[in-house]
C-alpha cells in the first residue's frame, strides 16, 4: 500500500459514513469491516487518520500499540 493511502481511503469513506448515518452501531460495524481490510493490505499508519480520536471510530484502533 502506498504512503498514506490506507488513511487517505479510510478517512473518505468514514466521512461518507458519517454523513448518512450517525448510529453508533453502523458507524462502527462499517468502520472495522474498512479498517482490518485495509490492515490486512498492510496499512499501519492508522495513527495518521483524522478520525483516529473521534469519539466514535476512534474506538476501532488500538491506541496501546
Amino acid at each position: 500500500m502506498g504512503c498514506l493511502s490506507g488513511t487517505e481511503i479510510f478517512d473518505k469513506t468514514m466521512k461518507a459514513v458519517l454523513k448518512c448515518t450517525s448510529r453508533k452501531t453502523d458507524v462502527q460495524r462499517i468502520g472495522k469491516e474498512l479498517k482490518d481490510a485495509l490492515e490486512d493490505q498492510d496499512w499501519d499508519t492508522q495513527s495518521e487518520s483524522e478520525y483516529y480520536d473521534h469519539p466514535i471510530i476512534g474506538s476501532l484502533f488500538n491506541h496501546d500499540e
